[in-house]
């Protein structure tokens, strides 16, 4: 039974600087094509195995690849030595590694040598650019961005091009582009069009395809125990099965007369091969013992597989007449490499090994490759590093957001590509894309931590110094989707929606299947402009790109959180289980959803430890100690993470201080943080606290300042602005202005309380209590209380409604109830005692036995003092 696949496109280029035409009278098996080459160089790929699961695998293009490697090793394929033939599978496959072999044959090349260039794998199309650039997909190719890690044909064809107009090689190339299962070209007839690309880009060399445009190629077990029928059927013709008239030569003409009738009746008439160019070009020579060999091989076993053959290499002979410690040296750079142990440690990494042996001149034949193989790996890993932002890995995008210090794994990037442009040279024709990457990683380290960026100062100047090197990027490359989406990514929490939408619109039109655009716009509106509406609709234009995606079910999550949509959160972490089972974020969401929301600290404790079951790095519990009043496990917590390589927590110890009533602490950290934060966002809210803190401090006119900088900093609605005017109501009301501060705390009331949701349910409940001690020294009890029950009905969750309401009823000197409150405030974890030993309206309350208790249960240390 056949097994119809969408399979092999097979394009068979043949160029030749020095061809000589055909004559008419046939030629001896011992005559040559044209001329003897010199040498023949070749560079064969074949994945069938890809790292994205959105492009789907292959079962033989490995095997194709193998066979036509063993093929050209072969006396049927020239005998070619193996040290001249660049064999890359699967996950050596990758965009650098090809790119990298296919631009040395120009430097390795000589004139009157031979090229074969052999890809097997998929092919495909852009599918929503006006372009549709055609691609071969390597192993680490982004499904969703095949600009970034896609080889275009047009490098390829500016390859062909230049070795055979400049260095005058002939160069047979040959395109086994795969196009099997849901591709991103697959809604415009991806094959269809990529073998139109092909032909058009190659219109002046002979081809070979494998089938019509429209039509699909098969795969089998039935052929070569696991082959492509038309790379099956194409050896047998080249070693001699489509020589027709005998002459020892296998030109183009028969070539396709041997394919057209052995593929197409296999394949039941639904694939003919198809020629272009000269029909009596010849395409190879015939062996005849290697034919020989072969009718007996297939009469014998059924099948057409070629044996390999063992030849001698060139490291075996370079390393036979070395010494014992260059022979060690080599393998163990050989081993770093195949480590990735690049740059540590020291004396035995990669890039340690590589330069004892450059100047070791017992492997000067060995340079060049050990060169290569090194640019690879520097390469490779940054190719990685561009996948996880291309595409919606939970793991790896979130260590984009978190990069963490100079320890974290994305910061050497910059040296990793400059390292690669000093061993490839700044004439390689990879140098632009190279240096738009080295700039684009060094301004991510620049906007994110400083990194790489010495001598600059506050978070304008950053922002400056990192938009100079992504226009700078840009010249080198201009179709970098990833260097736009950094430039967008700087306009997060700014407000310039203009700016942010423009910059992101030209990544995703680069890259149309992105998501991660459309999540970033999805949080800008979410956490900084709280504008849920306009959050809904991106995030559901990510869910409309990719209907599975972890990561936009994450943010849609996040979104219901907004809306305090607990029973949705819920259904939708669910869902992100059933997909990532693997991944700690669902019970992260919903242990956040509890912290903010429900304040079930129980629960948020229980989904933390299953968190921590799946991934035991996370120290998103930190949060909860310090809000349970476990400030000291906290602190130890961060104190390891920060001797691990973790990042800045001068937010977290801000808040602490903030909590704790260490006013002075609190006021150097949160104007550190002010300063380093680039959100209009975060800024404002720090100057809403910094008020705060000085007026407990009673620095009226300077707390006055920073709250009126933060009203004037937003042109946005935002609870920020709130805070501000309740404080500043505060600072009226110690002036004696009980008109003025009424004003402000009614202001602060009728400002966008729709916006006090989730993380900022404690500023209607903080307003509320500021207000109701306005009304109660003002003797308007009724008021007071209705506004201290507000504040509970708004944050439940939170202590301090509780508490004001317990002072409230010990001024009225209902000690029992306030009693019950104090003891509901401790409950949800009051931070401190000692606010509640310095209260005067406690003074009575403080010499009951109750009062005893609760202080034993809640305070043990203070209480037995």
């Amino acid at each position: 039974m056949k097994h119809f696949l969408a399979l092999p496109l097979l394009l068979l280029v043949i160029t030749l600087s020095a061809q000589s035409e055909k004559s008419a009278t046939p030629l001896s098996p011992a005559r040559s094509l044209t001329r003897s080459p010199a040498a023949t160089r070749a560079v064969v790929v074949g994945i069938s195995n890809y790292q994205d699961k959105g492009i789907p695998d292959l079962q033989y293009a490995h095997r194709d690849a193998q066979a036509f490697a063993d093929w050209l090793k072969s006396p049927a394929g020239g005998s070619v030595p193996e040290d001249n033939i660049q064999l890359l599978t699967n996950e050596n496959a990758t965009n650098s590694n090809i790119l990298v072999r296919l631009y040395a044959l120009m430097t390795n090349c000589q004139e009157g040598d031979r090229v074969v260039i052999y890809f097997s794998g998929h092919g495909d199309v852009d599918s929503r650019t006006i372009s549709r650039n055609g691609f071969l997909l390597a192993y680490d190719t982004n499904a969703s961005a095949y600009l970034v890690g896609g080889v275009k044909l047009g490098d390829l064809q500016d390859i062909v091009s230049t070795l055979s107009r400049i260095n005058k090689t002939s160069v047979l190339v040959i395109t086994d582009a795969c196009h099997s299962g849901k591709l991103a070209g697959s809604e415009i007839g991806g094959t269809a069009v990529t073998a139109q690309a092909l032909a058009k880009q190659f219109a002046e060399e002979v081809k070979i395809m494998s089938c019509q445009p429209a039509e699909y190629s098969l795969e089998g077990i039935q052929w070569g125990g696991g082959r492509g029928l038309f790379s099956y059927y194409l050896l047998h013709g080249l070693t001699g099965f489509a020589d027709n008239d005998g002459d020892g030569v296998v030109n183009l003409f028969e070539i396709q007369r041997y394919l057209e009738d052995k593929v197409s009746a296999e394949a039941g008439r639904h694939q003919f091969p198809m020629t272009v160019g000269e029909r009596l070009t010849p395409v190879a020579h015939v062996d005849p013992p290697a034919l020989a060999a072969l009718v007996e091989e297939m009469k014998k076993a059924g099948t057409g597989d070629l044996k390999p053959y063992a030849m001698k290499g060139l490291e075996d002979d370079v390393l036979a007449k070395a010494d014992s410690v260059t022979r060690s040296q080599y393998a163990e750079f050989k081993n770093a490499l195949a480590a990735k142990n690049l740059l540590e440690p020291a004396d035995h990494c990669a890039k340690d090994l590589f330069q004892k042996l450059s100047e070791n001149a017992q492997v000067a034949p060995l340079q060049q490759l050990m060169r290569h193989n090194l640019a690879v790996a520097f390469l490779d890993a940054v190719q990685q590093a561009l996948n996880a932002l291309m595409t919606d890995d939970p793991y790896e995008v979130n260590q984009w957001r978190e990069w963490l210090g100079k320890s974290g794994k994305y910061t050497r990037y910059p040296e990793l590509v400059q390292r690669a442009i000093d061993l490839l040279g700044k004439e390689h024709p990879l140098y632009h894309s190279l240096e738009a990457k080295r700039l684009f990683f060094e301004a991510y380290g620049i906007t994110h931590y400083g990194y790489g960026a010495s001598g600059i100062q506050g978070s304008d100047s950053l922002k400056q110094a990192a938009r100079e090197r992504l226009h700078l990027a840009l010249r080198h490359d201009t179709l970098a989707p990833y260097v736009y989406y950094l430039l967008g990514n700087m306009f997060l929490g700014t407000f310039q929606e203009d700016s942010l939408t423009y910059y992101y619109e030209k990544a995703t039109a680069l890259s149309p299947n992105w998501v991660l655009p459309h999540l970033e716009l999805t949080w800008n509106y979410l956490d900084a402009n709280l504008n849920f509406e306009e959050a809904g609709k991106h995030i559901h234009r990510a869910l409309a790109l990719r209907p599975n995606s972890y990561q936009a079910l994450e943010m849609l999550a996040w979104w219901h959180q907004r809306y305090n949509r607990v029973d949705s959160v819920e259904a939708v972490c669910h869902q992100m289980r059933a997909l990532r089972p693997d991944l700690p974020n669902d019970y992260l969401t919903l242990e956040r959803t509890d912290y903010e929301i429900t304040r079930n600290y129980d629960r948020v404790r229980a989904y933390w430890q299953k968190a921590v079951g799946v991934d035991s790095t996370l120290l998103s519990h930190v949060f909860l100690l310090h809000k349970t009043r476990r400030f000291e496990e906290a602190l130890r917590q961060i104190a390891w993470s920060q001797a691990h390589g973790g990042g800045n927590f001068d937010w977290f110890f801000a808040v602490y201080y903030l909590d704790i009533q260490n006013w002075h602490n609190a006021d150097s950290l949160f104007r550190r943080v002010f300063q380093d934060s680039p959100s209009k966002i975060d800024r404002a809210a720090y100057l809403a606290f910094l008020g705060k803190i000085h007026v407990q401090t009673r620095q009226l006119d300077t707390a006055e300042a920073f709250l009126q900088r933060s009203l004037s900093s937003l042109k946005t609605p935002h609870p920020s602005q709130s805070y501000s005017l309740a404080w500043l109501g505060v600072i009226a009301q110690k002036r004696g202005t009980a008109a003025e501060a009424e004003a402000y705390f009614q202001q602060a009331i009728s400002r966008h309380p729709e916006l006090w949701t989730f993380d900022y349910t404690f500023v209607g409940s903080e307003i509320h209590v500021l207000f109701g001690n306005f009304l109660a020294d003002q003797n308007r009890f009724a008021e007071a209380e209705e506004k201290y029950r507000k504040s509970i009905e708004l944050d439940p969750g939170n202590y301090i409604g509780y508490y004001a309401m317990a002072r409230f009823r010990a001024r009225q000197g209902k000690q029992t109830e306030a009693l019950d409150y104090l003891e509901k405030a401790f409950d949800r974890y009051y931070p401190i005692p000692r606010p509640i030993f310095e209260e005067p309206l406690f003074d009575k309350l403080r010499t009951t036995k109750r009062f005893k208790a609760l202080m034993t249960k809640h305070f043990p240390k203070t209480a037995k003092q």
